[in-house]
């Protein structure tokens, strides 16, 4: 945390915002929760599972995907909230 922190003093300096900070990892998170769903969703297809098999795909895309986007903002949320 206290590389962090040094971080984002250090961007202050040369003039970065918080924002542009935030909005870095909000893009970061985002493009991983992408990946991370299409791999689950390839997964989940190559095993047949009942729920791949009997579900459309942009059903369960949007979902997972959904799902894992609450999870970026929850972790951001977190870690505004925790100091340590």
């Amino acid at each position: 945390m206290e590389k962090e922190m040094k971080l984002r003093q250090g961007l202050n300096v040369v003039g970065v915002s918080h924002t542009t900070y935030w909005i870095h990892w909000i893009i970061i998170g985002s493009i991983l929760n992408f990946l991370q769903v299409i791999v689950q969703m390839i997964t989940g297809y190559a095993y047949q599972f009942m729920l791949f098999k009997n579900c459309e795909f942009s059903i369960l895309f949007y979902i997972f995907l959904v799902f894992g986007q609450s999870m970026v903002f929850m972790a951001f949320v977190v870690s505004t909230m925790v100091s340590k």
